[in-house]
């Protein structure tokens, strides 16, 4: 006896593939251009079983004018450690969030606790979507603002703001957010787009 479980498949070959992969970019594109430090995304990991979303959030990159975002306009492709952003594509500089307990049907999340800085990420596995997350136990932590030095002193300039980023990653340590399981349910199928 088998049991079937219908769902939307990705096309990936044929008439109108291309478009569709426009459009795709260009939803994910419109989202990433809106998105502030601060705010929380969620990625696709389709690969990962035990939990194919994961949860984000938006921080100020002192590089990139203290903006959390920053479209490649260059001919090249641009490489941040091991990330790769095409001509086109958005980086982002993100702060990964972990599920605090991965098997549990609990939508509580985390600072995670083994990247304690942030990185840089390509879009192309954003899920195109507002995320509110609700503060459920801890004191508010406003993420930094973070900018360069114009002044000459970017050593000093790069050394603070590092700082501020642990202080913020110290504070944030004991919160605790919940997702809602409405977002949860919506983000699934987009996944897997």
């Amino acid at each position: 006896m088998y049991c079937f479980d219908k769902s939307l498949c990705t096309k990936t070959a044929g008439p109108g593939v291309a478009m569709q992969a426009r459009v795709s970019t260009s939803d994910r594109n419109e989202v990433v251009f809106s998105l502030t430090p601060g705010e929380f995304i969620l990625f696709d990991t389709s690969d990962d079983e035990l939990e194919p979303i994961w949860l984000g959030r938006i921080m100020s990159n002192p590089e990139w004018q203290g903006q959390g975002v920053r479209k490649n306009n260059s001919r090249r492709i641009m490489s941040y450690d091991e990330v790769k952003v095409g001509k086109g594509e958005v980086g982002m500089y993100v702060m990964w969030y972990e599920k605090i307990n991965v098997v549990s049907d609990s939508l509580r999340y985390w600072v995670s606790r083994s990247e304690r800085k942030p990185i840089v990420q390509n879009n192309r596995y954003l899920i195109p979507m507002e995320v509110k997350m609700h503060q459920m136990q801890g004191e508010n932590n406003v993420v930094p603002k973070l900018r360069t030095s114009t002044r000459g002193d970017t050593d000093r300039s790069a050394n603070n703001n590092e700082r501020k980023i642990e202080d913020w990653h110290d504070k944030e340590f004991p919160i605790v957010w919940k997702m809602d399981e409405d977002l949860r349910r919506t983000a699934l199928p987009l996944s897997d787009a």
